[in-house]
């Protein structure tokens, strides 16, 4: 594969993680405030939250990544190439550890105001 379509690729990747993770940011505040009016396990919706703001960064951090893997392409300094990779290889697990964590807690919280005794 071509460097350049692995990059695009990865960027476009990273940002649809974003774009996710910014909807579900927007949507458990909806929940809080309009579906729910008990909250049970209110904190959980609170993890998720932070979850999902975990993963927007490491997204931006794993494309500040990316963007050193392709300066190192460009250029005459083969170092960018190994600090880019690692830079994204360490935002990128960041990146799904907020994410799941917010899909787990977000889901906990949605089960348990659902099936509220």
């Amino acid at each position: 594969m071509d460097p350049k379509d692995f990059v695009s690729i990865n960027l476009q990747y990273f940002q649809n993680i974003i774009t996710i993770s910014a909807a579900l940011l927007l949507l458990v505040p909806t929940f809080l405030e309009k579906i729910f009016k008990t909250h049970h396990w209110r904190y959980s919706a609170y993890i998720a939250i932070g979850g999902f703001i975990v993963a927007v960064l490491g997204s931006v951090g794993a494309q500040v990544g990316l963007s050193y893997i392709t300066s190192g392409y460009f250029s005459a300094q083969p170092s960018n190439l190994e600090i880019g990779k690692n830079i994204a290889m360490i935002c990128q697990y960041i990146m799904w550890g907020g994410f799941v964590i917010g899909i787990i807690a977000l889901a906990i919280f949605i089960f348990r105001n659902i099936f509220r005794e």
